[in-house]
């Protein structure tokens, strides 16, 4: 895969899973969809996919939950990864970076809910705090914090804008 494939179509493609979520049931959705009474496929099926790539980026820029942490053991903690997945200029996301902002709680509640419930990796603990309208703040917060970093982390050592990316014709999202 070329630069240009991977920061032109593969990322952006991957950022547009990651804020469906968003886009559709967060705080100020571009595209209100679910209502109660209707099937919530879309709904849950944005969510997960949100949750993934969460988890997805967090991979790219090098952390990730450790599958030895999926128990019920508390204190469980993101690591980063021995080696970045790719050999583009991507900046590392580090455990003291996570850890210093005040969404890593939110952050950490996400990746867990990616593991168990949506990837299905253990079956003790399917079961995730991200599940009534009152917690999707934490996925909100993820999803908004993810954003900034792909940015600063992956387009911005790459001298590449995410924003110009999101507006190649193959990116935009229809919006009606």
């Amino acid at each position: 895969m070329t630069g240009d494939e991977y920061f032109n179509d593969h990322i952006p493609h991957r950022v547009n899973l990651l804020t469906t979520f968003r886009e559709r049931y967060g705080p100020k959705p571009s595209r209100p969809g679910y209502r109660d009474g209707e099937p919530p496929d879309f709904f849950r099926c944005s969510k997960d996919i949100s949750m993934l790539m969460v988890r997805f980026f967090c991979t790219e820029m090098g952390l990730h939950l450790p599958k030895r942490g999926m128990g019920k053991k508390q204190g469980v903690e993101l690591e980063e990864s021995h080696k970045l997945p790719h050999s583009f200029n991507i900046q590392r996301f580090t455990v003291l970076e996570a850890k210093s902002d005040s969404r890593y709680q939110s952050l950490l509640a996400v990746m867990k809910a990616a593991n168990r419930a949506v990837a299905h990796i253990e079956d003790l603990d399917v079961n995730h705090p991200i599940q009534t309208e009152a917690e999707h703040y934490m996925l909100i917060d993820s999803i908004d914090w993810v954003e900034e970093l792909i940015q600063s982390h992956m387009y911005g050592p790459n001298r590449r804008l995410l924003k110009h990316a999101m507006t190649l014709p193959q990116n935009v999202m229809d919006r009606r």
